[in-house]
């Protein structure tokens, strides 16, 4: 039943999104992160948080412990941290190294930043959560300018952002076809593909709106949208982001 469900999902949303990249309308100018609140609100969530997860080439060989945590002494301090207030945690084989660091801000905020190496190369992770999404924007930029100090920049630099909301209700099948249908037209987007696992059911496309692009190996995507049932608080959880939604990757 949940296959056949999910078929008529998919069917109904190529049948109904596939014109949608014919009939681009001309719009002010917007961010990426703009994008994201009006089709969350299209979505007639209400705003929960935010996330940003990015990920950069820092160098093509390997660092040693000492190297890599200056790598993270680096990007921290762009991110707005001062020394005293993170420790970091190292360890190395000889032919791996890695450091990483934990800090949970004052306004809710919560960062984890983990450089690894090997002999291919030295790669940076960050991963913010916001309570107040209004912060979105700063930390985006500070996010490029902390891979940028620490030596990253464009193609090697991937950040994705993610804005979480939630409904009031358990939705139907047709009902989430509803909604989805609305927040993907909302930001001009075109159908990609659907999975539903585990009780989460996902949809990526394309927009022409959005800057950035991944390719997840068949299709170039920069839109995505999730939603899954929270029996705790008894909510559907709606998520959307782009490029593609965290740990799309």
């Amino acid at each position: 039943m949940k296959k056949l469900s999910l078929l008529l999902l998919i069917v109904m949303l190529v049948a109904g999104w596939s014109r949608w990249g014919e009939e681009h309308k001309a719009r002010p100018p917007h961010t990426d992160i703009e994008l994201l609140y009006t089709a969350l609100a299209a979505a007639g969530a209400q705003p929960q948080g935010a996330e940003l997860h990015a990920w950069a080439q820092i160098k093509d060989e390997y660092y040693s412990v000492l190297q890599i945590e200056a790598v993270v002494e680096t990007i921290a301090k762009e991110l707005g941290l001062n020394r005293h207030e993170y420790d970091i945690n190292s360890r190395s084989t000889g032919q791996y190294s890695c450091a990483s660091m934990e800090s949970n801000q004052s306004d809710g905020a919560f960062l984890r930043l983990t450089v690894n190496s090997l002999a291919e190369g030295t790669t940076a992770e960050v991963s913010i959560w916001l309570s107040k999404l209004e912060d979105m924007e700063i930390c985006f930029a500070q996010i490029k300018a902390a891979f940028a100090a620490a030596g990253a920049e464009g193609e090697s630099v991937k950040i994705t952002s993610c804005l979480e909301g939630s409904l009031d209700a358990k939705l139907r099948d047709s009902e989430k076809i509803n909604i989805v249908y609305t927040v993907f037209k909302s930001v001009e987007a075109v159908y990609r593909g659907a999975v539903d696992t585990k009780g989460v059911s996902q949809w990526s496309g394309w927009s022409t709106l959005f800057a950035g692009s991944a390719n997840t190996g068949e299709k170039q995507v920069n839109f995505g949208v999730s939603l899954r049932w929270d029996v705790g608080s008894e909510k559907t959880i709606i998520r959307v982001a782009t490029p593609v939604l965290p740990s799309s990757y």
